[in-house]
């Protein structure tokens, strides 16, 4: 009987948050003739649809706009209804991309062009992927709300190397947006752009300031879940990759399952490295896997480490050294533009990103018919007579 009332129980608790609420898909307004064509040397044009996100009292956040640019794997058809489905690629730009227009992030970042590059797509176990790339206009706007300092007029120096507390620094703006958009990209929020994105594989790339967004998505992720249709209770991000940056550091139990590449510069003096050893180790504190230490060497186009070791790592720590830049054409981190340097010498990041696959969590709805099953074969189990001799 005991064992009855627990599973009575079981199969209560599985259902508790129902009936859900409705959820409204997101609208978005993707322009399929509003495209950047790029790159500038190779005769494979490559396009960026345009796009704005509006919230106008939508899930959730404030009544404002989102521009965005999306790539598409080559020769997608957005009015297919295929059943195959493509890993998204989320690139967060750095403070240095700001500004009133809508495509200088694509233009002047390397490591976001990177991802749209012909031999990046043919990485993909799908021979291709979605990248978003959100865009910030405004130059006071952050992807976090980094916390002020005393005089309240400037940003924080401490929150650069030590983090913050998620309960105490609320959601940016702009990063409710940004999973908002998401959403909808994921569930097909305008009609004509028939996006089929492949849940398991949804990836969050950012650097300088939008690896500080990349590390708050990442250990806020439980949060955003509620943002997604229901089908993506269990949503979560298959991986990350930071160039610099810091975030959460009371969420590190929320990252310790999540692959992780991390970067930095041991002498950055935009973005300090701190930020993300204090990242490694609120994770590490909580039980999540060790850190992989690899030293790239740039110059010789590659990592000093072998592919093989790379991809049996589930989170790596990459130490830029010296020589640092002595000049680059945007403001950002050091290890930014080694990052920048990186990318078109070595397949590895995108290798190990898209090696990366998360696994969704059981739904309510599974765990209700498990437990009714094991609660029912528990009533109507014949028990055999059993003497004790005691």
């Amino acid at each position: 009987m005991c064992r009855s009332i627990l599973c009575c129980l079981f199969c209560f608790a599985t259902v508790w948050d129902f009936p859900r609420s409705a959820w409204a898909v997101p609208t978005l307004d993707i322009d399929p003739t509003s495209t950047l064509t790029y790159p500038f040397t190779s005769p494979d044009a490559k396009k960026w649809y345009g796009g704005n996100y509006s919230n106008a009292g939508g899930v959730v956040g404030p009544d404002t706009n989102l521009s965005f640019r999306l790539f598409s794997p080559d020769g997608y058809d957005f009015s297919s209804t295929g059943s195959e489905r493509h890993p998204l690629i989320i690139f967060l730009h750095g403070a240095g991309s700001r500004d009133g227009g809508t495509v200088s992030h694509i233009i002047n970042l390397e490591s976001l062009r990177y991802w749209a590059e012909d031999a990046v797509q043919a990485l993909s176990p799908t021979g291709g992927a979605f990248v978003l790339a959100p865009k910030i206009t405004s130059l006071s706007d952050r992807w976090t709300d980094h916390p002020p300092d005393t005089s309240g007029t400037s940003i924080n120096p401490e929150f650069f190397s030590s983090g913050y507390s998620a309960d105490s620094v609320p959601v940016a703006d702009n990063m409710e947006l940004m999973v908002e958009l998401v959403a909808g990209i994921v569930a097909g929020g305008d009609t004509d752009f028939n996006t089929r994105i492949d849940p398991s594989r949804i990836y969050i790339v950012g650097t300088s300031m939008g690896g500080f967004g990349a590390w708050d998505a990442l250990g806020r992720v439980v949060e955003f879940g509620t943002l997604l249709p229901p089908e993506y209770d269990s949503y979560r991000f298959a991986a990350g990759i930071t160039s610099s940056g810091a975030g959460p550091t009371d969420r590190g139990q929320a990252m310790a399952d999540v692959p992780i590449w991390a970067m930095r510069h041991d002498d950055d003096v935009v973005v300090p490295p701190a930020g993300t050893d204090n990242m490694i180790a609120a994770i590490e504190a909580t039980g999540g896997d060790s850190f992989f230490e690899t030293d790239p060497v740039v110059a010789a186009g590659g990592f000093s480490t072998d592919l093989s070791t790379i991809l049996s790592k589930k989170r790596l720590l990459t130490r830029f050294q010296g020589p640092q830049p002595t000049s680059f054409t945007r403001p950002h981190s050091w290890a930014s533009q080694e990052w920048n340097n990186l990318n078109g010498q070595n397949d590895f990041p995108a290798q190990w990103l898209f090696a990366q696959q998360s696994i969704p969590e059981p739904s309510s709805l599974v765990l209700l018919l498990v437990g009714l099953i094991v609660g029912t074969a528990l009533l109507v189990r014949k028990r055999p007579l059993v003497t004790r001799d005691w």
